[in-house]
């Protein structure tokens, strides 16, 4: 485990050369990283939404029981889906589909559909340094300005738009981490900060991304990564983050990433950056 500045930085292994994916955790959003796409990969969905990136070859996603050939892909939240590739490395930018970047990726590219498709030339310039992520040459700082750029590819002036921070929302993050278990009782939190219910979840999710509930659910994901990180069995990581057992935790990770997290400490390095008080 490494500190500096503020920002908690923790690998399992370093990232690309000896794995055969990469997982980065931010507080707003996750960049997921592949070799390739597992054989027996099942039908799955997640409750972030999905920006899906082929980085070499096209591949294929199954919704409804109907295979459509693609290369990037936009993937709403909790859409049943299956991809399949025969030689596949991709990436995967998770996003909270209720964030400002969220709803202008409905508004601007889904509207009534489950899956937009997009052709590979929409993300072309960010895909080099997608693949020095899985090649093991970039640093979290690198996949944290490969992710702000695939948004900022897909949505104009998005980098403008997330460069500001009301004191409030910052008072309300404190208030969130510094919370033994990390649990947000909105309306405490509300008066704490002279805020109705209402307009603190409005403010807090277009300002960082995430709903204030998200957001602390969020930080007892990186709580409990942390201490399996650093050694922690599965059970005792769950108790440590305030879920109630090893199976609340790994079904609360498979609900928002759809992935296994058994399978992802298996065989992927995970990085994450936060801030610790």
């Amino acid at each position: 485990m490494e500190t500096s500045s503020g920002i908690l930085h923790y690998e399992k292994k370093p990232p690309g050369r000896n794995s055969h994916s990469s997982l980065y955790l931010f507080e707003s959003f996750a960049l997921f990283l592949s070799k390739k796409i597992p054989a027996d990969v099942h039908t799955h969905s997640h409750h972030l939404l999905k920006i899906f990136i082929s980085l070499n070859h096209s591949f294929s996603i199954e919704y409804k029981r109907e295979w459509r050939l693609v290369e990037t892909a936009i993937i709403r939240p909790d859409v049943a889906h299956r991809f399949a590739s025969d030689e596949g490395a991709y990436a995967v930018l998770y996003v909270e589909g209720e964030s400002e970047a969220g709803q202008r990726l409905y508004r601007e590219y889904l509207g009534s559909q489950m899956i937009c498709a997009l052709p590979a030339s929409v993300l072309m310039p960010v895909r080099p340094s997608l693949i020095d992520l899985l090649e093991g040459k970039g640093s979290i700082s690198n996949a944290q300005s490969a992710s702000i750029a695939i948004l900022s590819l897909l949505l104009e002036n998005y980098a403008k738009s997330t460069s500001g921070s009301d004191p409030r929302i910052r008072r309300i993050i404190t208030i969130l981490k510094q919370s033994p278990d990390k649990k947000a009782n909105i309306e405490a939190v509300a008066r704490q900060v002279g805020l109705s219910e209402s307009r603190l979840i409005h403010l807090f999710t277009y300002q960082v991304g995430v709903p204030p509930r998200r957001y602390a659910l969020w930080l007892r994901l990186l709580d409990a990564i942390d201490e399996i990180v650093n050694g922690a069995s599965f059970t005792d990581a769950a108790y440590a983050a305030g879920f109630s057992d090893s199976a609340h935790l790994s079904r609360t990770f498979r609900k928002m990433f759809g992935l296994s997290l058994v399978e992802v400490f298996k065989s992927t390095s995970v990085a994450s950056s936060f801030k610790r008080l």
